[in-house]
């Protein structure tokens, strides 16, 4: 008899969960105006990335989907001091992973086998994912 209290362990078999890299492009354009030269500037720009990943394989720790990001910001000299605020928001293709032979017609993708016991699946599911962005600096010019 094991003694009171104690635990056995068991470890799970070797996992290799495939990825599907694949290499990204990224455009970016953007630019500044000097609304009141050396006083005060607004930017903006965009950006674009595609897919750096096979969509089946998305899983919930990796997700370098196609982005389309927008950014804005500012700065603003009083005196010595510059003040500078940035904002972007990051909008992300949502991507569907359905089972393996799942009765839907379109569906996506094999989803990932899972080696665990009651779990025939790791990834299926809807990847849903924005990113907001904000920035506040502050320095003194010498």
């Amino acid at each position: 008899d094991p003694a009171p209290n104690t635990t056995s362990l068991e470890f799970l078999p070797k996992m290799e969960i495939p990825r599907g890299w694949k290499n990204q492009r990224s455009h970016r354009l953007g630019g500044d105006w000097n609304v009141i030269p050396g006083v005060w500037t607004l930017r903006t720009g965009v950006n674009y990335e595609t897919m750096g990943v096979e969509e089946s394989l998305a899983s919930i720790d990796v997700i370098p989907g196609e982005r389309l990001g927008v950014h804005g910001g500012t700065t603003l000299r009083l005196g010595d001091w510059d003040i500078t605020a940035g904002y972007g928001h990051i909008f992300q293709k949502d991507i569907e992973v359905l089972v393996k032979n799942s009765p839907e017609p379109t569906a996506a993708a094999r989803a990932i086998p899972s080696p665990l016991p009651n779990t025939p699946i790791i990834n299926a599911g809807s990847y849903r994912v924005s990113y907001d962005l904000f920035a506040l600096g502050v320095r003194r010019a010498f």
